[in-house]
């Protein structure tokens, strides 16, 4: 449980990280253009870190985030 806790953790505070990134590239995106393209790929990054870590909250038995998924192809080639 508290490995599952930590990585939750880890997962918030990255999220909380790559918002406040992408919020820092904003406010500096009016003299540099390039900074938008970085601040909506921060936003974007920490919301799906946010998303995870309410995944990884709501699920204990890492069913919902898997580190690795080994697919299982049929006879045809195809993924099952």
């Amino acid at each position: 449980m508290s490995e599952v806790k930590n990585k939750s953790t880890r997962l918030l505070e990255n999220a909380v990280h790559s918002i406040s990134m992408g919020l820092e590239d904003f406010e500096s995106s009016e003299s540099n253009q390039r900074r938008i393209i970085s601040s909506v790929r921060n936003l974007f990054a920490g919301i799906l870190l946010l998303f995870k870590h309410k995944l990884n909250l709501l699920c204990t038995d890492e069913s919902l985030i898997k580190q690795k998924i080994t697919p299982i192809f049929n006879e045809n080639g195809i993924v099952e």
